[in-house]
């Protein structure tokens, strides 16, 4: 058609019997030229994926033809043309993904075929129109990522008895959450999150049999989590978290046994976890952190959920906790209060990847077992009451690119297969109980960008074989231990260091010229040692 990048050079005129245009993804910029209303006949009409700019021609309204309008993902700005509701036998509606702005048009409740509507991620503002409700065929409604404001229309969407789809999160809508959603039976996919809706859940929520998503995420609600919530048999997805829910976790909610994602965090939810939790067995993703829960994890509830991939933040008595957990890849439980010994079951965890269980109050020794998790990448255990010595297994988890064991009680010596951590990025081993010389084969990591042993008990020499470490960046901190002897000039070859610290020690002799040339370093301690000034090599 020789379009040459535009829509100026098409001939409008030429194709008066057209009744299909899909341009989609063609590259095309420009305004939509008004002749367009020359398509008398078109039925289908997409210009998607385009770079087409400048406002929505009034004149499409003029193709009382049309059944499908997908002008989606352009750079269309101004209003959503008023007589839109001329064109009334659209079935589809897609102008998302624009810089559309003004009032959604009232005249929208004029096409009465309409079964989809997307005005999402647009910067559309003022109320939903209560004419919306009188789209008796809408199957799917998408008014998210806008600044639409006002209340949901109550009368509006209890109309809207096919819709299946509802997503108007990413707003500004406030006030509560109309009861009538409840009569939506064909509801699929509910969607109000990071708005400010105020109020209580609906008890009608329990109406909705073929929910399978509902997400209310990051509102203002408070009040309970109603116990019918538990009717809802084929939920996926149930995100309620970053609100002001108060009350325990329903035990109904182990009726859900087809629930993939639960957050509740970020609430002040109080009492216990229930038990029944463990009927979740398609569970993937939990997070029940920042609450007021009291009591234990419920250890034999947890040992049922062997879908279960990330677990984030409990607290109680972790010795039992936890059994076979094939498909977890990430337990993060940082910042509690939980106690007792780190069970030697989580070798049944052969996917776990991250396991971060820093500032809690873990009273045991670091079980060997846990090298059999051969994909664990990231290791911290730090702030904890560890004892005993780091176990060699360990060395063994070649994945491993951050170890983490800082502020315990570790004592014993560090191995020479530290050097088998051919990825490890990260180490930090500071604040135990240390002793013995560093191993020379640390210097096999050249990889490491961070390391940290200081405040142990460590001696003998620096090993020269610290020289290697060239991609060593964020810090080098050996301080307060006892080494002793010079500071070994390959430390020069470090020119990436930012920060070195090799304070509180016993060093001796001159300090290498070669220091002078690590031109990265922005903080250098060598202070309380028995160094002398600089010497050239």
């Amino acid at each position: 058609m020789g379009l040459q990048g535009t829509l100026k050079s098409l001939n409008f005129t030429s194709f008066p019997d057209l009744v299909h245009l899909d341009l989609t993804n063609f590259t095309l910029f420009g305004t939509i030229p008004s002749q367009i209303s020359s398509f008398l006949k078109l039925r289908f009409l997409s210009l998607t994926y385009n770079q087409l700019s400048g406002e929505i021609p009034s004149e499409i309204t003029l193709l009382t033809s049309l059944q499908f309008l997908y002008l989606g993902a352009n750079n269309f700005s101004g209003s959503i043309p008023s007589g839109i509701g001329n064109i009334n036998h659209l079935i589809e509606v897609d102008l998302s993904y624009n810089n559309l702005n003004g009032s959604i048009p009232a005249s929208l409740g004029d096409l009465y075929n309409l079964t989809c509507l997307n005005l999402s991620v647009n910067a559309l503002s003022s109320s939903i129109p209560v004419e919306i409700g009188n789209l008796k065929n809408l199957i799917e409604l998408y008014l998210y990522n806008n600044s639409l404001s006002g209340s949901i229309p109550a009368s509006t969407f209890g109309n809207l008895t096919k819709l299946t789809t509802l997503h108007l999160y990413l707003n500004n809508l406030s006030g509560p959450i109309p009861v009538e959603l409840g009569n939506l039976a064909s509801l699929i996919d509910l969607q109000l999150s990071q708005n400010f809706l105020t109020g209580s859940i609906p008890l009608s929520f329990a109406n909705l049999s073929n929910l399978q998503v509902l997400s209310l995420y990051q509102n203002q609600l408070s009040g309970i989590i109603p116990a019918s919530i538990g009717n809802l048999k084929i939920l996926i997805v149930l995100v309620m978290q970053n609100n002001s829910l108060t009350g325990s976790i329903p035990s109904t909610l182990g009726n859900l046994t087809k629930l993939k994602l639960l957050y509740l965090y970020l609430n002040n939810l109080s009492g216990l976890i229930p038990l029944e939790i463990g009927n979740l067995a398609s569970l993937v993703d939990l997070e029940l952190s920042q609450n007021l829960l009291e009591g234990s994890i419920p250890l034999i509830s947890f040992t049922n959920l062997s879908k279960l991939e990330k677990l984030h933040k409990l607290k109680g008595n972790i010795s039992d906790a936890f059994g076979s957990y094939p498909h977890l890849y990430t337990i993060d439980m940082r910042n509690n209060k939980l106690y007792g010994e780190i069970s030697a079951n989580w070798r049944n965890c052969p996917n776990l990847t991250s396991l971060r269980m820093s500032r809690n109050e873990i009273t045991s020794r670091i079980p060997p077992e846990l090298w059999k998790s051969t994909l664990l990448q990231q290791l911290d255990l730090s702030s904890n009451r560890l004892i005993g010595e780091i176990p060699k297994e360990l060395w063994k988890m070649k994945a491993l690119s951050s170890l983490n064991l800082s502020h315990n009680q570790l004592s014993g010596r560090l191995r020479s297969k530290i050097g088998n951590l051919s990825n490890l990025q990260d180490l930090d081993l500071s604040s135990n109980n240390l002793t013995g010389p560093i191993p020379e084969q640390l210097g096999d990591c050249f990889k490491m960008i961070y390391r940290n042993l200081g405040k142990n008990r460590l001696n003998g020499s620096i090993p020269r074989q610290m020289g290697n470490l060239i991609s060593l960046q964020l810090l080098l901190d050996i301080s307060h231990n006892q080494l002793s002897g010079e500071i070994p000039s390959q430390i020069g070859q470090l020119r990436s260091l930012e920060t070195l610290n090799i304070s509180h020690n016993i060093l001796s002799g001159s300090i290498p010229s070669l220091l002078e040339e690590m031109l990265s370093l922005t903080v250098i301690d060598i202070s309380y040692t028995q160094l002398e000034g600089f010497h050239k090599q």
